[in-house]
């Protein structure tokens, strides 16, 4: 077996929280959906608890804290914050 290292790229990234979920899901909305339940008086208010996301491999869930990245062939997947903060670090420009 022989070692081999990743080559370096540059991804797009979003942590989901309880307020940007529509941000991410209008990113694409046929493969990225909703969970959680409606709230309020008038059951009109949306309390996200999660993303489904459709990936390559088949659906993910990607709850509150986890970051959804977009991949180099355009796919979404979702990353757990200790994976994320060991894999990748933030860059300014590109």
């Amino acid at each position: 077996m022989e070692n081999y290292r990743k080559k370096p790229v540059v991804i797009q990234a979003v942590q989901l929280s309880k307020t940007n979920w529509r941000e991410i899901e209008a990113l694409a909305p046929d493969k990225i959906h909703f969970l959680g339940n409606r709230t309020g008086p008038d059951k009109q208010d949306l309390d996200c608890v999660g993303l489904n996301i459709l990936t390559l491999e088949g659906a993910l869930f990607c709850e509150i804290g986890d970051w959804v990245i977009r991949g180099l062939r355009g796919e979404y997947y979702s990353c757990k914050p200790d994976i994320f903060e060991k894999s990748y670090e933030h860059v300014e420009e590109v």
